[in-house]
């Protein structure tokens, strides 16, 4: 090549020089600019997907603690209910024995007195007929169940529930102390031993006998049963 091609050729390299950095330039810059753009987009998306996610975590717990303290406040209701109701119960049938012996008590002899309050009680029955009245003295021995008739005449002191727990004991100790006051027990059904349910029952003292009147209900059927009204 003589010196007047190659001078050409140097002068066209530097002619078009220039554009073909601001060419690079131009692809580089915006290159990074998209790039960047992208990583920004990027960081945006898992920002809003970050408080969303942290939004509706808390929406949901707070729909949650709603919802458990709905259902605690109408477990606390059905509770006081199922008080109530067995608290009258429990107050007619005391209330029949006590008349009885008020009646009575000057003319018939104490095993007649209790044979009849025994008449008038053993047929009272509620909650579809599953709920009775069971009397019993303070020692234990088992005066009346319309349940279990084979128990009349002995000492259940001892008898447990299925979870080895002693409900006339303690039936009997809440009588000695307060008089009148509730306890549980777990059993299974007359018509159901496949499953242990809560029972939920109260006890009243018979002072003229230093008896013992107790009723219960299981606490499964009275949820049912508000459940109908």
């Amino acid at each position: 090549m003589n010196t007047i091609a190659k001078e050409n050729a140097i002068l066209q390299i530097i002619k078009y020089l220039p554009s073909s950095l601001m060419v690079l330039l131009i692809i580089s810059a915006t290159t990074y600019i998209s790039i960047q753009h992208n990583n920004d987009l990027k960081i945006k998306k898992l920002k809003i997907e970050k408080e969303y996610l942290t939004s509706n975590k808390e929406r949901i717990k707070l729909h949650i603690d709603v919802l458990n303290r709905y259902i605690q406040q109408q477990l606390n209701d059905s509770e006081v209910q199922l008080k109530k109701e067995l608290n009258e119960k429990i107050n007619v049938a005391h209330n029949i024995a006590l008349n009885i012996y008020n009646k009575n008590k000057n003319r018939l002899s104490k095993k007649e007195i209790i044979e009849r309050i025994k008449y008038a009680i053993e047929p009272m029955r509620f909650d579809e007929g599953s709920g009775y009245f069971s009397i019993h003295t303070m020692d234990g021995i088992n005066i009346l169940n319309p349940a279990f008739r084979y128990l009349k005449g002995t000492s259940v002191l001892n008898r447990k529930d299925s979870m080895g727990h002693y409900p006339v004991q303690e039936a009997i100790k809440i009588a000695k102390t307060q008089d009148k006051g509730f306890f549980t027990w777990d059993y299974y059904k007359p018509n159901d031993t496949s499953k242990i349910y809560k029972k939920f029952g109260i006890v009243k003292k018979f002072a003229p006998y230093n008896l013992i009147i107790t009723t219960a209900i299981f606490k499964e059927d009275f949820k049912k049963s508000l459940k109908k009204v």
